[in-house]
């Protein structure tokens, strides 16, 4: 459940325990839109890639921006299909693993932490997430990874006149050319992508009693939040008639 929905649940919860004042309504109502855009403008609060490929054997390098808010906030690294049931692998105070696969590193000053995964193997492959540690609902977003073994996908020829430099998180290769004149030194760069035959479709993350417990209960939390709304609106009813009735 989101932070939206979590907001909007106790604001029905609230409405639902006014029982019909006007007042209370009022001040719940500001409330909920105060709480509702809590995020300073500035776009989200954790970014990061979708999708991440590359070679066997390679290093993997996963950045992941945050709000400067979350500056002095712990960092960390897990896998799992489902953030509530994911792994941690790594975090910013205990940075680095002991066999030095793994290391994470946060970047304050610029807004971001970088996760750095040595001799990646296609048995790495699987869901990942960048997540913040809160004391209520930790932050957190999604990403995929993949990793191949295959020769003829990461293959890449030797440049002739350009020289190439591979990227740490991605699979195409990028090359760099440097023209320089008398008055000005010009930079371009252009993309080459490698021609392959590895079918890069998603795979379906392989789902567990664990994701069919979570999805059930992401449905009866809303029913027993509507009938304890429901409760609490005829417990407020019924007082009201029987003073009415006095």
């Amino acid at each position: 459940m989101t932070g939206s929905q979590q907001k909007l649940q106790f604001f029905i919860l609230f409405i639902c325990i006014a029982g019909g004042d006007e007042q209370v309504i009022k001040k719940m109502t500001l409330i909920f839109f105060l709480l509702l855009f809590d995020r300073v403008a500035g776009g989200q609060v954790l970014t990061g890639p979708k999708v991440v490929k590359q070679c066997s054997g390679q290093t993997i390098q996963v950045s992941c921006r945050y709000h400067s808010f979350y500056r002095d906030y712990v960092k960390y690294w897990c896998r799992g299909y489902s953030f509530y049931s994911c792994s941690t692998l790594i975090r910013t105070d205990k940075p680095t693993r002991a066999d030095g696969a793994l290391d994470i590193v946060d970047y304050k000053n610029e807004g971001y932490f970088t996760v750095r995964m040595k001799n990646a193997k296609p048995g790495d492959n699987g869901w990942y997430w960048c997540a913040i540690e809160r004391i209520s609902r930790h932050v957190s977003i999604a990403m995929q990874l993949f990793v191949t073994s295959e020769a003829e996908y990461c293959s890449v020829p030797e440049p002739t006149t350009q020289y190439s430099v591979r990227q740490t998180t991605t699979l195409p290769v990028t090359t760099i050319q440097t023209t320089t004149t008398p008055e000005t030194t010009q930079t371009t760069r252009t993309s080459q992508a490698t021609s392959s035959s590895t079918d890069w479709t998603d795979t379906k993350p392989e789902v567990t009693v664990k994701h069919v417990i979570i999805r059930i209960w992401s449905i009866m939390r809303w029913i027993l939040f509507a009938a304890l709304c429901f409760y609490l609106i005829c417990f407020n009813l019924y007082f009201k008639l029987c003073g009415r009735r006095k």
